[in-house]
């Protein structure tokens, strides 16, 4: 078991609060999945949107229970979880929205209705996973997930070790 804990104690605390986030807002979204199938079915291809939902809302649940017990795999797979979580954008193609927890964003628009140019920043705390192909829009927005990108910079700096964190001039003990 002690062969698994792969973290200093130094990132020890910050690791059990994204892992609790990560499957308390997946065990959410799962649970909302769940309740949207239960009160109106739905048939044929939209299903496999509904697998694939719950399927990433899964690995969400598995990689912070995994982070929760210092394992480097949970380590490994929350990136996974997080790095899909970093884009937010709207194109005339495709959209992609997705965040478990909190959404601080900003980002850029270009050709909306209501803003034909400019920055856009937003705020949210929820469970979201949204892919749209062909939505029904001109608008351009390409925006970044603050909180994903600083869960994804906190994951690096514990997967990193302190052998990358003493070359880079620390000592890389823990005191």
């Amino acid at each position: 078991m002690a062969a698994d804990a792969f973290l200093p104690a130094r990132h020890r605390e910050m690791l059990r609060a994204l892992a609790a986030v990560q499957v308390f807002a997946a065990a959410y979204g799962i649970a909302l999945v769940v309740m949207a199938l239960w009160r109106q079915p739905v048939p044929g291809a939209s299903s496999a949107g509904f697998f694939l939902v719950t399927a990433y809302l899964g690995l969400a649940v598995f990689a912070g229970v995994e982070l929760w017990r210092m394992r480097r795999r949970g380590g490994t797979l929350s990136v996974v979880v997080q790095a899909l979580q970093v884009p937010l954008f709207i194109l005339p193609a495709m959209s992609w929205e997705v965040y478990l927890g909190a959404k601080v964003a900003v980002g850029l628009k270009v050709g909306c209705s209501t803003m034909p140019f400019g920055l856009h920043a937003s705020l949210d705390v929820d469970t979201v996973v949204a892919l749209h192909l062909w939505p029904d829009t001109s608008c351009v927005y390409v925006a970044c997930n603050l909180p994903a990108l600083a869960a994804l910079w906190v994951l690096h700096r514990a997967l990193e070790g302190p052998d990358s964190v003493g070359a880079a001039g620390g000592s890389g003990r823990v005191s």
